[in-house]
């Protein structure tokens, strides 16, 4: 038998019953996200640059506007939710699109280079998929260094069961020893999986970096 002395778990934790891992799968769910961008195109006789840029430039564009999208996926974790209130985990970089974009004509001197076109972002939606009561989630806090971002939204309505919020605490990497097992649950391929393995390498720099031997593939 597993001892229970709040430490991680050296091999498979054998008192695990199927209903724990599917609260915890259920915890995770596939993000869409999607910026959408107005673009306006210079010629290279505007001589425009990025600190040229003012609204009655855009105005004077409207003609050569067009509008696109960039879109992301990713996994995203309940981890808040009361009444109406929900709050997710997932990563920076599926959610945190630039607010402008610029598009430079070639130059030798990129310093000096002038802009073929603009992007600026004009909303974003991110939305999980296959949920029945969901949100628009809105960005709260991102941490770029980190890869880490929580977003919040409102539902439209109550859901029937109380939504499957990660109801774990939280860990500490350098606690971590040789041995320890530890599950990845995501969607690699926008496939959702879940797979083990286990530590090695534990505290390997000051950040308490570890390896793991798992198929770790990108989603998880």
């Amino acid at each position: 038998p597993r001892i229970v002395d709040g430490k991680y778990d050296i091999g498979y934790p054998l008192d695990y019953k199927p209903v724990v891992i599917e609260n915890l799968m259920e915890s995770v769910q596939l993000l869409n996200a999607h910026a959408y961008y107005d673009e306006y195109q210079f010629s290279r006789e505007d001589e425009v640059r990025p600190g040229t840029i003012t609204e009655e430039l855009l105005k004077s564009k409207r003609d050569t506007r067009s509008v696109f999208q960039d879109f992301s996926v990713g996994s995203a974790t309940y981890i808040y939710h009361q009444n109406l209130r929900v709050a997710l985990l997932t990563c920076a970089h599926v959610v945190d699109f630039a607010d402008t974009l610029y598009h430079f004509y070639p130059s030798d001197n990129p310093q000096t280079a002038f802009l073929s076109g603009v992007s600026i972002k004009k909303r974003q939606t991110n939305r999980l998929v296959n949920v029945r009561h969901d949100a628009d989630y809105e960005l709260i806090a991102v941490d770029r260094e980190n890869d880490i971002a929580s977003m919040g939204g409102r539902l439209d309505e109550p859901p029937l069961l109380p939504l499957p919020v990660l109801r774990k605490p939280r860990g500490s990497a350098k606690e971590l020893n040789w041995g320890n097992f530890v599950y990845m649950i995501g969607y690699p391929a926008g496939k959702k999986m879940i797979t083990s393995g286990i530590i090695s390498s534990p505290n390997r720099n000051a950040e308490h970096n570890f390896l793991v031997d798992g198929m770790f593939n990108r989603g998880f």
